[in-house]
């Protein structure tokens, strides 16, 4: 596997590293995430790293909190977010939670690449930017292409919902239509978009929205956005939403 990882067949080292006998201590299970890390396979490594953790609190250390929040395709990730004028930490916060940065992740929905682009709106963003006919889902598979056409995506939920960031979050998860339709029949969310309050009132709506996927989807992502803030600055400022 570290000849493998050494050459850069990350593939291969996966398959390598899968034949090894299961990690059963706090410290096995740290010292294999760290390998799945550097094999790129960051949902297993989450997966013992939050185990070996969890077991052991000694273990919360910096080396192995990189491979749960991990920096990659960043560069990417930096260029797309400034030109859609916001900040990378929320794609890079969302692309955790869609793919855990599988480059070729392929959900029960079809939902392509690393941001997770069904086929429909792949196309529809395709036609937004001008990049001509998609080819899929070998187009979705290529990091540079599914980064610009999901931080485009991400944008025009931010437009839609006026800056709202947990509402743009349930959108990119729900679909615009379904959350439009049920902040609209709940006459106490009047006028959230242009709230920028933490106040419990005003994130309830949170909890009480009727897909429990997406209710814990956008509680994931604004936790992603504050532990990435704090392992890669060693600080966290909490801000409004």
């Amino acid at each position: 596997a570290v000849i493998l990882l050494s050459a850069g067949w990350f593939d291969d080292a996966q398959s390598e590293i899968a034949l090894l006998p299961t990690p059963v201590t706090p410290e096995a299970k740290a010292v294999r995430a760290r390998l799945w890390g550097a094999a790129k396979d960051f949902l297993m490594a989450s997966r013992l790293a939050n185990e070996a953790w969890d077991a052991k609190f000694e273990l919360r250390r910096p080396e192995l909190m990189d491979v749960v929040w991990p920096g990659e395709y960043r560069e990417l990730f930096d260029v797309a977010s400034k030109t859609n004028k916001f900040d990378s930490l929320l794609a890079r916060s969302l692309t955790k939670q869609e793919s855990g940065f599988n480059r070729r992740a392929v959900s029960s929905s079809n939902a392509l690449g690393l941001m997770q682009m069904i086929p429909s709106t792949a196309r529809e963003i395709a036609d937004e930017l001008k990049i001509g006919k998609l080819v899929l889902p070998d187009d979705m598979f290529e990091p540079s292409r599914n980064i610009k056409m999901g931080t485009h995506y991400i944008a025009k939920m931010l437009d839609l919902f006026k800056g709202h960031v947990p509402l743009a979050v349930a959108a990119y998860n729900a679909g615009p239509t379904r959350v439009e339709r049920w902040s609209r029949m709940r006459p106490s969310l009047k006028g959230l978009e242009t709230t920028r309050s933490s106040a419990a009132e005003y994130e309830l709506w949170i909890d009480e929205f009727p897909f429990a996927e997406t209710s814990f989807y956008v509680k994931a992502i604004l936790r992603n956005i504050m532990l990435y803030q704090l392992v890669e600055t060693g600080s966290l400022v909490a801000k409004e939403p």
